[in-house]
């Protein structure tokens, strides 16, 4: 990962508890062999991304750092408990075996691998590949290739279809789920995206007029509540694959040759497909009116729309073509709603979008999709019916 993104990281983890774990005889491995002979004073540990409900640290021995590649420290973090996710249990221990579940499937799937969990630990060791930027660093800078875009939904593609229904038997699917116990990772994926952000009693309210209004007009639309009832119904029901669940900005991470790795599979259970190509698009659609938001000539403005809303379009394309699923129509329907709902957890919810911090206008705007998405998800059955939608007042 670039050392760039990375900041010194004094208060969240402890060095020497790593240090310890690591150079325990019971773990000794050639990924860790870097640490064997280490001092607490050779060791740094960098922040390289600060997330919702984990961080990414870069871990290395200074004294040898150019002889071999560091590893990546994963920490759960601690939810205030007056936040209405206090009550959310991450665990690494099923993440990582969500991972082994998936190496087991489709050992050419691009996620990063967990090393090592020490059980009631809340870190894990992660492997370290030649990872140069997360997305939200190439989309921030305006990185929109098309390139980028294909190798995103490959990388997604190829870990739906490894456990998805059109592709393996029912019992297959359900035995997974079985070992697994996916239901409290759906039931919380569930209750944060369909039921958590619409409280009259969000917490939010008192400091973002934005938020009490979108929560009046929730309240003053049954047609609203409806879809987002509606697409709740349609998240809980459907068993397709082995989703990612929380697929957001800090979740996909790109090697020097445009290669797309997953990471944060804490939310990953048996689901609809279309809610993860939901989120992925949720991310692209933050930037857009991120952008918008700092462009001052129309000229430029209106090339970067077109440049984007092509980058979407190629994406749903895309994972269309990989999936050749039997009901494209329903799908595209599934992923308008969902999108729809995303958008509106993620501006409502008590860890809201920090790139939109302050953005008042992009926020508001992105908003108004969201509602458009939900008036007219059964309508929309292509990925261009859906940019239509999405966007009408830019076109």
């Amino acid at each position: 990962m670039a050392s760039s993104g990375c900041h010194p990281c004094v208060d969240f983890l402890n060095k020497d508890e790593l240090l310890e774990t690591l150079q325990r005889p019971e773990y000794d491995s050639v990924w860790n062999s870097d640490f064997k002979g280490a001092k607490g004073t050779d060791i740094v540990l960098n922040l390289v991304n600060d997330g919702q409900f984990s961080s990414l640290y870069e871990l290395y021995n200074k004294t040898s750092v150019d002889k071999h590649p560091s590893i990546i420290v994963k920490h759960i973090k601690s939810l205030p408990m007056d936040s209405t996710l206090s009550t959310v249990s991450v665990t690494l221990s099923y993440e990582r075996q969500v991972l082994q579940k998936l190496d087991e499937f489709c050992l050419n799937n691009k996620s990063l691998r967990m090393y090592l969990h020490v059980p009631d630990k809340a870190f894990a060791f992660l492997e370290k590949f030649p990872l140069q930027h997360s997305l939200r660093e190439r989309l921030k800078n305006k990185d929109f290739s098309l390139d980028l875009a294909a190798a995103i939904v490959d990388s997604l593609a190829t870990i739906h279809k490894a456990t998805h229904l059109q592709y393996n038997k029912t019992e297959y699917l359900e035995d997974l789920e079985a070992q697994l116990q996916t239901q409290h990772c759906q039931d919380i994926v569930e209750q944060l995206t369909f039921v958590a952000p619409f409280q009259k009693n969000n917490i939010l309210i008192e400091e973002d007029h934005i938020i009490e209004e979108t929560l009046k007009r929730v309240n003053e639309k049954p047609i609203v509540s409806t879809a987002v009832k509606d697409m709740k119904n349609v998240f809980h029901f459907t068993k397709e694959c082995l989703i990612h669940g929380n697929l957001q900005l800090d979740s996909i991470y790109f090697t020097s040759s445009n290669n797309a790795y997953l990471t944060n599979f804490e939310f990953s259970h048996i689901g609809p497909v279309s809610y993860d190509m939901a989120c992925l698009l949720v991310n692209y659609i933050t930037f857009f009116y991120y952008h918008l938001e700092h462009f001052h000539q129309p000229d430029t403005c209106s090339r970067f729309s077109q440049c984007l809303i092509e980058f979407m379009k190629i994406s749903g394309l895309k994972y269309s073509e990989l999936m050749k699923l039997k009901s494209d129509q329903k799908f595209w329907s599934e992923v308008a709603g969902f999108t729809g709902c995303e958008i509106i957890k993620r501006l409502l919810e008590p860890f809201h979008l920090k790139t939109l911090q302050g953005c008042q206008h992009a926020r508001k705007d992105m908003l108004e999709v969201g509602f458009r998405l939900l008036y007219a998800y059964k309508n929309i059955s292509s990925i261009d019916s859906l940019l239509i939608i999405a966007f009408m007042l830019v076109y």
